[in-house]
């Protein structure tokens, strides 16, 4: 199991993930990649990501 692995995981049990201290391009690059493999995989659902709060957040499609 790879990290996005663990965050999708980690997403679907709490609705949120916060990605610590890392710059702007970090927080878009993890959730195309992440919303990637959702698609790929057939999830109802994807990834947002908010910047100011370096978080992730479920939203649905």
């Amino acid at each position: 199991m790879n990290d996005y692995q663990t965050a999708i995981s980690e997403l679907s049990l709490s609705g949120c993930i916060g990605l610590s201290r890392c710059s702007r391009s970090t927080v878009y690059r993890w959730a195309k990649a992440i919303n990637e493999i959702l698609e790929r995989e057939h999830y109802d659902w994807r990834v947002k990501a908010n910047y100011k709060e370096k978080a992730l957040y479920v939203a649905d499609i």
